[in-house]
């Protein structure tokens, strides 16, 4: 007499699948977890900076408000040497604005402010002050709550694309990073555009502003 058991028929499907799926699954949460974790968005919002989004709207608005800036202070063309000769007066002017000091250090400051678009603007005198600074303008590279971390950091651009860069260290404890430093707003303005691929997203501008 035989005995047969019955085994149901979705059975082997059943333990097949099941098997598959506790292969694939560890895989997937890899996969997932890495894509989070390797995503440069993910990484600037725990470091609380902006996203890429973010960067991209402040490039446009800061390139709209730079051809704003330089349509409204765009300079006439010179005068023809004929109709220069015939107009001595506007030639006595040219002249003499020619020879205008440049502005003023608060002037500089308002200058850079509105130029400076979407580029970070901040005043010594929130940092508790610096003896080192002595220029109006510093175009700040790297922020650093270590002071070695500062100087390895200037170190690196020193040996590379920013020979002039030096060490601030501020009345709060925190140490900066400039690679940069002049009077002139134009100045400083020209630097970034020329040298921004050069430099973090996050670099901004440390004025010698009184309170």
């Amino acid at each position: 007499m035989t005995i047969s058991s019955k085994v149901p028929p979705n059975s082997s499907r059943f333990f097949f699948l099941k098997r598959i799926a506790g292969r694939l699954l560890p895989v997937c949460i890899v996969f997932v977890c890495a894509s989070v974790l390797g995503s440069c968005d993910f990484l600037r919002k725990a470091a609380g900076r902006p996203t890429r989004a973010e960067l991209t709207v402040l490039e446009h608005r800061r390139d709209s408000l730079e051809l704003v800036r330089r349509l409204r202070h765009k300079r006439p063309a010179a005068p023809a040497p004929a109709e220069a000769a015939a107009t001595p007066a506007a030639s006595a002017d040219a002249e003499a604005s020619a020879a205008t000091p440049p502005l003023g250090g608060a002037a500089q400051v308002q200058a850079l402010r509105e130029g400076a678009a979407a580029t970070l603007v901040r005043s010594v005198s929130r940092y508790k002050g610096s003896p080192q600074v002595r220029e109006l303008i510093y175009l700040i590279a790297g922020t650093f709550k270590d002071p070695d971390n500062a100087v390895r950091f200037c170190a690196r651009l020193q040996a590379g694309t920013f020979p002039q860069a030096q060490v601030l260290t501020l009345g709060n404890g925190y140490s900066l990073t400039a690679v940069y430093a002049t009077d002139r707003a134009d100045e400083a303005l020209a630097f970034l555009d020329a040298r921004k691929a050069d430099l973090p997203p996050d670099a901004w501008f440390l004025i010698n502003e009184r309170p």
